[in-house]
């Protein structure tokens, strides 16, 4: 059981470490979304 879970858990560390431009991107696009948003406030 101990075994199973310690080999999931080091698999989501290892995707959490292999994939951090994915992560980035995502949160790029989130953040020129919300850039956005904010700049279309401010227009009016």
């Amino acid at each position: 059981m101990s075994n199973t879970l310690d080999h999931a858990s080091s698999r989501q560390i290892v995707g959490h470490y292999t994939h951090p431009d994915v992560r980035i991107k995502q949160f790029n696009a989130r953040f020129t979304q919300c850039k956005r948003f904010f700049m279309n406030i401010n227009a009016f």
